[in-house]
């Protein structure tokens, strides 16, 4: 009897200076604020992506992904001021209330069969005031769409989000990051809107 079990190879990717998204994620309908979009940031660079080298099926891939998970991301209050250059004091109750919101938030999309897909970003969100951190888990639908790559996925400058200040910033630089080694790209102010 064959082994039914693929044997896939990776390459690790470099997250140190990028963090990585699948495309369906990046042009997808969400709205987040500056510091939910930090805060996931932070959270996606502390993964370990990888890309898919060996030539596989999508439902090859799925299967894999089903066998992966994020596991629990701790994201300490002076880290999270140190990576993003920010001012002030009071970052606890904030990042506080930054991940209680990013429990509540969530994303649409269209999928390859022209599906309609809503998912949430996160399925666990924790603070600990004494230690001076919080905590999230990524839902495990977005495991391709952050963690295994085969195509399809954008590479944004972590570094940069550092110098983006408003939720709109954000999601410009990665609609526009991503269509850059396309060929010319037109987008009506009603997608635009969509997007944003």
């Amino acid at each position: 009897m064959e082994n039914s079990t693929k044997q896939l190879e990776f390459d690790f990717m470099n997250n140190d200076r990028y963090v990585f998204k699948s495309n369906n994620l990046i042009e997808s309908n969400y709205n987040l604020s500056a510091n939910e979009q930090r805060l996931i940031y932070l959270g996606i660079k502390k993964l370990k992506p990888k890309f898919v080298k060996s030539n596989v099926k999508p439902s090859e891939l799925a299967t894999y992904a089903k066998t992966q998970e994020f596991g629990n991301i701790k994201i300490y209050v002076n880290e999270f001021k140190n990576e993003f250059e920010l001012k002030g004091n009071s970052f606890y109750g904030r990042l506080f209330e930054t991940c209680e919101n990013l429990f509540k938030r969530e994303f649409m999309y269209f999928n390859d069969k022209g599906n309609f897909v809503k998912k949430r970003w996160v399925i666990t969100s924790e603070y600990d005031k004494e230690s001076k951190y919080v905590s999230l888990t990524f839902h495990p639908d977005l495991i391709l769409d952050l963690l295994i790559f085969r195509t399809k996925y954008g590479k944004l400058q972590f570094n940069v989000a550092k110098y983006l200040n408003t939720n709109y910033s954000f999601r410009i630089y990665e609609i526009l990051k991503n269509s850059a080694h396309r060929s010319p790209r037109t987008m009506t102010i009603s997608e635009i809107k969509e997007k944003l």
